[in-house]
């Protein structure tokens, strides 16, 4: 047998190489647009957040095809989840969650429930305050706790401008507009430190005014559908990593004094089955549950 030659040698290592190298696999990313539900009507704090996604998704050419908003606020949310849950192993369907993820099925008996979704990222947690009519007189949640005292039928609910109720309990961002116009008042914060933006930062929390510890903020997540692919959770992650991170989306934290509380896999995870059981335990003792 011949001895092979020094180009005979370099040819048959490169016909190894060639049989034996194969290119990586691409990275998974969408390849038709996102819808992204919201579970909820339009102007409210999760309508506000995911089309800001979308905004700076097209503004910035986070993604490489658009993201749609679609609102599916029936039944208090609940046609939005029953959407997204009937969408099983689709890559292309996103659903922000706000209460209404543990709310809904409990109050309502709907057949859903967060684990039918696959958890993509928490964007932001929201604080709760305790709101007034400025053209009342109450100054302090003291005044209008003693006011609620001495005049049984008060009233607390959600059209506070409108003067159809006495007080209401509601997430900043949705009331900042009327807080700045004169409209309402703020009198508590129902977290365990004051929010520290310079425009919040005098108010009380609820420990500081009433010396009671009662806490409450509401998540601002992301899931995706049923049994969404790995390789598609882990491009949402990385793409709303790169919205939060954007001065837009600080800026927006800030002014709805929002909590910047970004977080996935299994800490989000730890958090949406605490807060599951919040939910309910609160619900149990107010009778809200439906049988």
């Amino acid at each position: 047998m011949r001895p092979l030659t020094p180009i005979a040698i370099v040819l048959l290592a490169l016909s190894l190489v060639t049989a034996l190298w194969s290119p990586p696999a691409q990275a998974w990313e969408p390849t038709k647009p996102i819808e992204f539900i919201i579970p909820a009507g339009t102007g409210g704090g999760a309508d506000q957040m995911a089309r800001l996604i979308a905004g700076l998704s097209e503004k910035y050419k986070l993604s490489p095809r658009p993201v749609i908003v679609v609102n599916k606020s029936g039944g208090a949310g609940a046609e939005g989840f029953v959407y997204v849950k009937g969408k099983k192993g689709d890559a292309h369907t996103i659903i922000i969650t706000l209460s209404n993820l543990f709310t809904t099925p409990l109050a309502t008996g709907t057949p859903f429930n967060w684990r039918d979704f696959t958890p993509i990222a928490r964007m932001a947690l929201d604080r709760f305050i305790l709101w007034v009519n400025a053209e009342t007189p109450y100054k302090s949640a003291k005044e209008y706790l003693a006011a609620v005292k001495a005049k049984p039928g008060m009233k607390m609910g959600v059209n506070l401008v409108g003067k159809h109720v006495d007080s209401t309990v509601n997430n900043p961002i949705e009331c900042v507009s009327h807080w700045k116009a004169g409209r309402v008042r703020p009198l508590a914060v129902f977290d365990p430190e004051r929010i520290p933006d310079p425009d919040w930062k005098d108010i009380p929390t609820v420990k500081e005014a009433l010396g009671l510890d009662i806490q409450y903020n509401m998540l601002r997540g992301i899931f995706g559908a049923p049994d969404m692919p790995k390789e598609a959770v882990d491009w949402y992650i990385g793409f709303l990593r790169k919205v939060y991170d954007t001065k837009d989306f600080q800026d927006y934290l800030h002014k709805g004094a929002l909590k910047a509380a970004f977080t996935t896999g299994a800490e989000y995870v730890t958090w949406v089955d605490g807060a599951e059981k919040l939910h309910k335990e609160l619900m149990e003792k107010g009778g809200l549950i439906k049988k």
